[in-house]
This record gives C-alpha cells, sequence and structure tokens, in this order.
C-alpha cells in the first residue's frame, strides 16, 4: 500500500507529538514532494 502525503503539516504533526519515526517504519511506501521533505529536515 502507499500512502502521498501532499501536506507539510501532517509530518509536523506527527513530529511534534514525537511520532514521525513510528509513522516512518509503518509497513507502507510513504511518498511527498521535495519541497515538503526540505520544510521537515532538521539542521544538524
Amino acid at each position: 500500500m502507499k500512502i502521498i502525503v501532499n501536506d507539510t503539516n501532517i509530518f509536523i504533526d506527527f513530529h511534534s507529538i514525537g511520532l514521525l519515526e513510528e509513522m516512518c517504519n509503518l509497513p507502507y511506501e510513504i511518498h511527498t514532494v521535495d519541497f515538503v521533505v526540505a520544510e521537515i529536515v532538521e539542521e544538524t
């Protein structure tokens, strides 16, 4: 099953409640566009 997320807020919400990593570990393919990824990537 593929899940396509087109809204950055979905990722931000999961991140803010500490569940982004768990969401990404689900047995689904998660797809989004580059600019969404660029908005949520934390620089170290």
